[in-house]
């Protein structure tokens, strides 16, 4: 009973999961998936009883940040642009 009630969440969630990436932009996929680890530290503070401390939540934010800055296209980010405007 518990080897089902484990699995079949998990497997159809897979499931849903890879069946709606069909239907939206990847760059958008790839941006819910980096909420991931955000998710988890927010459902661990929340239900699973972790104490919240500044430095690992900062270092949570610089690992959110340098997923999210590795995911922008680089040909749409125009250094120089922005450097002429200052």
């Amino acid at each position: 009973m518990i080897l089902f009630l484990t699995l079949f969440p998990t497997i159809s969630a897979f499931i849903i999961q890879l069946t709606a990436q069909k239907f939206t932009l990847p760059i958008r996929v790839s941006l819910i998936f980096s909420l991931e680890p955000v998710f988890a530290a927010l459902f661990a503070w929340t239900l699973g009883g972790e104490t919240f401390i500044l430095h690992r939540a900062f270092g949570g934010l610089l690992i959110f940040l340098a997923i999210l800055i590795s995911e922008i296209p680089i040909k749409k980010i125009d250094f120089f642009k922005i450097l002429k405007r200052e």
